[in-house]
């Protein structure tokens, strides 16, 4: 019997072993660079030149701000755009803490790839010190090395987005440090690229059966991710929390530190793998010590202590049991103190990963810059009367509307209705989608 289970154990031990992925035969993060595909970016617009210098101007004036303009901080007002183009903070020193071997796999990193360089580089903020050192890096082993539109698809591009803000379905406006909406948005979040993952083929599947040289071959192939067609593949966009200040910060660092990245980490893998809609977790990147960035945040020095009733307190005498322990509960939480003391910590970056990173914000505010339009606008140029829907705010909530489609429900409402252009049914679609989504993920928050 033990002799059957040994041998049963080395045989299972082998069957992994052999199992294990192929070496590493291309640079760290080739794939992911040749796998890059920036919707946001190709289908929507940035701020227009205009407003640009309108907010700029305001910026360093210190006009509607409560931070007093200019001191190097970069928060600034963002009239219109689906976009600003920042580029991370990176941490310095570095190193990796976790990541996540099921999205490595997902988004086609190779397994060994989270432990290189340019992997920590990247995935800590430093998105173009990640390729410093590879020799022509850039799509040298691609067909269309030489073509300049191919470059800029596959260049690295990073963002952050503007939204509203509503709590209950009240809009709000009153916290924006210009009392707008104008500078509502991702204040330390910064979007490092959506990349399309092509499904294996069928060829790949069945290169085990082939000889060893084909079969390296073939792992090549799939190393290659030569399959761009973003509907026959699966899209993800990555996104560094605690990257550094945008145009939407609203007075702080932009930085997030180790104790919380931890909880943002563990808490959406756990999330996944109970069955609730989440964002992912790919990697969590620590700027280590010594010589490493820190924040101070509030904390909890414990000295602090309410005494709250026991069980046998007289006072609760006239409550059965289940009524004593919930009444305990209400007293203990409302017993609980604001963080009184300030502590130095590590910052972190959690590269969080979702397939889209679309909110109801990011349509509603587009809608009200349209509200606040009157019915009729006038041209200036022609001086002649313009209909809302030829503003540059209704084709950017329009385009805003088309992209959640494109990202959310393309087959339902995107590729049904966008080259028609019938908006409404388009809308509907998205709409009836979003309903059920929203319904199924408040569910899984519930049980």
């Amino acid at each position: 019997g033990s002799t059957t289970r040994t041998a049963e154990s080395e045989a299972s031990a082998s069957t992994k072993a052999d199992k294990k992925p192929a070496a590493l035969v291309t640079p760290p993060l080739y794939n992911f660079r040749t796998s890059l595909s920036h919707s946001w970016i190709n289908q929507l617009s940035p701020e227009d030149p205009e407003n640009l210098e309108r907010s700029l101007s305001q910026y360093s004036n210190g006009k509607g701000s409560n931070r007093g303009g200019g001191g190097g901080h970069p928060g600034r007002p963002v009239f219109n755009g689906h976009y600003v183009s920042v580029r991370p903070t990176p941490l310095k020193n570095p190193k990796l803490i976790i990541a996540s071997p099921e999205m490595l796999e997902e988004l086609g990193f190779h397994p060994d790839e989270a432990e290189t360089e340019p992997f920590v580089k990247y995935f800590s903020g430093d998105v173009d010190g990640a390729f410093e050192n590879m020799d022509d890096f850039t799509l040298k082993n691609d067909q269309d090395a030489d073509d300049e539109g191919m470059k800029k698809e596959k260049s690295v591009e990073t963002w952050a987005t503007p939204y509203a803000l509503s709590i209950m379905g009240r809009r709000y406006t009153n916290n924006c440090p210009y009392g707008t909406g104008d500078g509502y948005g991702d204040g330390r979040a910064i979007s490092v690229g959506e990349i399309v993952v092509p499904h294996r083929k069928k060829s790949e599947e069945s290169s085990s059966s082939k000889d060893g040289k084909e079969s390296e071959e073939s792992e090549r192939e799939s190393d290659s991710h030569d399959d761009p067609d973003p509907h026959t593949a699966k899209r993800w966009e990555l996104q560094l929390k605690g990257a550094g200040q945008t145009p939407f910060c609203r007075g702080a660092d932009g930085r997030a530190v180790l104790r919380s990245s931890i909880r943002e980490f563990l808490a959406s893998e756990a999330m996944h793998h109970l069955g609730i809609s989440t964002t992912r977790a790919l990697s969590l990147v620590v700027s280590d010590s010594p010589g490493g960035d820190t924040s101070t945040r509030p904390w909890y020095s414990g000295q602090k202590k309410t005494e709250l009733p026991k069980m046998d307190d007289p006072r609760l005498a006239q409550y059965d049991e289940e009524q004593r322990r919930e009444i305990l509960s209400q007293l203990a939480v409302q017993a609980k103190s604001d963080p009184d003391m300030l502590v130095e910590e590590k910052c972190a970056i959690t590269t969080r990963v979702s397939p889209s990173f679309v909110r109801i914000g990011h349509l509603d505010l587009f809608a009200r810059r349209v509200e606040m339009l009157p019915m009729e606008q006038t041209d200036k140029k022609k001086d002649t009367p313009k209909l809302v829907k030829e503003t540059l705010r209704y084709q950017e909530l329009e385009d805003m509307m088309w992209h959640a489609c494109y990202r959310e429900f393309y087959e339902e409402a995107y590729a049904p209705y966008h080259e028609t252009g019938d908006v409404v049914s388009a809308a509907k679609a998205l709409m009836e989608g979003s309903m059920v989504r929203i319904a199924d993920m408040v569910g899984g928050w519930l049980r």
